[in-house]
C-alpha cells in the first residue's frame, strides 16, 4: 500500500493474480526506484 501509494479504498480493489510475484527496487530513502511484474496478470480479476 506504501510503496505504490494506494490509497486503503484502492487497495480494497486491487486484483492480483495468485503466485504472480511483484519486484520492486528500492533507492536509498526507500522510495521505489522500479517496479516489475514477474508473470502473467491476465488471470487477475
Amino acid at each position: 500500500m506504501v510503496l505504490d501509494g494506494m490509497s486503503q479504498e484502492e487497495i480494497l480493489k486491487l486484483n492480483l493474480a495468485t503466485g504472480v510475484p511483484i519486484v520492486y527496487t528500492l533507492n536509498a530513502d526507500s522510495t521505489v526506484a522500479t517496479k516489475k511484474v514477474l508473470g502473467d496478470m491476465s488471470s487477475a480479476h
